[in-house]
């Protein structure tokens, strides 16, 4: 596994445990011998030797190996290129204005990045003919063999994909990580198919009560049912990203007085929904369940939107009067935010695609805490379980 330090946490986490090496070793399912030179850090595991052991040691792996890519963030003086006006002191955190940084003749620029930006992108390849029904295509390829190879297709609906992808590119250098905008249930859909590598899920157990959830609870009872429904008997590893808030995007200073789901249901108010098997429809129509509501319910739904940030910008457009997203995605669009729960969101992916070097790659992205430090810094997610394994393989 790439990034390991030259000492690692192993042994006082297993001794922190209480368990003896032979105990250990048995527990994550390798020999006494490996453990032992993993401890004296002459032996290097692979991915999933590294996530068994943080398994059982309760560790993440970036806590029982470190990495060089995690030291302190750098502070700097740079001029900006835009005026700035000074962040909002209050006693909640409030986002931080992004930045591009580059040098410019001896000095450090910093230019304001816009936190939702539309701009065409990059493509591998084009369409040159589809055949088989629209299920196959002759494609023109712009990359490589060897590019192809080291590109990982993540199916989810996160808006901080975006942070991973460039992460990995910088982690790696050749390996690439591609976020395709998906709900849940299609994400599922689309690994079980083997379409991608890697499916996000943020959708509640069966078994956990339907009524809203704390901004402070730990939003613990998630995607397992989902996910073994879906995968069936096919190995999988479950792998936690972070916990975010779900809630309604809402126009700037709430005129309309939403305060509760229940608000929703006058007969007036243009509501925006996610498409179903989306979490945020879900937590929606768990929400109103809970006070013994339905979007039928006399709601004027006035469109169906396919991400989280679309969710919010048909607000901020003026299309609706609220939607059903994140808090990074409201925020992003200066809108104000009314809480519904707390989730916990979760990667997944087959036992079989662990093991190819693309997805190690961004498995070890996952276990940097530097990472982690990023995305709760753009996005305001609790990162701080970020890499943990939720179910191992």
């Amino acid at each position: 596994m790439s990034g390991i330090a030259k000492h690692s946490g192993v042994k006082s986490a297993r001794l922190e445990r209480g368990l003896t090496q032979a105990e250990l070793a048995r527990q994550a399912e390798i020999s006494r011998q490996a453990l032992s030179a993993i401890e004296a850090a002459v032996y290097q595991p692979t991915v999933g030797v590294a996530l068994r052991l943080s398994r059982v040691l309760g560790k993440s792996v970036e806590q029982l190996f470190g990495s060089e890519l995690d030291a302190k963030f750098d502070r700097l003086s740079a001029v900006l290129l835009d005026a700035a006006e000074p962040p909002p002191v209050s006693g909640k955190s409030a986002p931080r204005p992004a930045l591009y940084l580059a040098r410019v003749g001896g000095r450090v620029v910093a230019a304001s990045r816009p936190p939702v930006n539309l701009k065409l992108v990059p493509a591998a390849g084009v369409i040159e003919r589809v055949s088989g029904h629209g299920a196959r295509a002759d494609v023109l390829s712009f990359r490589s063999s060897t590019e192809i190879d080291a590109t990982v297709l993540v199916a989810g609906c996160d808006p901080a994909g975006v942070l991973l992808e460039d992460y990995v590119a910088r982690l790696s250098g050749r390996m690439r990580v591609v976020c395709l905008e998906r709900s849940s249930v299609a994400a599922l859909r689309a690994l079980r198919g083997a379409m991608v590598h890697c499916a996000g899920v943020h959708l509640r157990n069966s078994g956990a009560q339907a009524g809203a959830v704390s901004p402070s609870s730990e939003g613990a009872d998630f995607n397992l049912d989902a996910v073994r429904q879906a995968l069936r008997d096919e190995p999988f590893i479950l792998i936690h990203f972070a916990r975010w808030e779900l809630g309604l995007a809402v126009s700037p200073g709430n005129p309309l007085d939403i305060r509760t789901p229940g608000d929703l249901l006058r007969s007036r108010l243009r509501l925006a929904v996610r498409e179903p098997g989306s979490g945020a429809r879900q937590a929606l129509e768990q929400a109103l369940a809970q006070d013994g509501l339905s979007l039928g319910c006399n709601t004027r739904i006035e469109l169906e939107v396919h991400s989280h940030l679309e969710a919010a910008a048909v607000v901020a457009q003026g299309r609706a009067d609220a939607s059903a997203t994140l808090r990074v995605a409201a925020e992003s669009f200066g809108l104000d935010f009314v809480p519904l729960r707390e989730e916990r969101y979760d990667l997944v992916t087959t036992a079989q695609a662990a093991g190819e070097p693309a997805v190690r790659a961004m498995l070890d992205a996952l276990n940097s805490s530097r990472f982690a430090r990023e995305v709760s810094s753009l996005c305001g997610y609790d990162t701080s379980a970020m890499g943990s394994v939720v179910e191992p393989p």
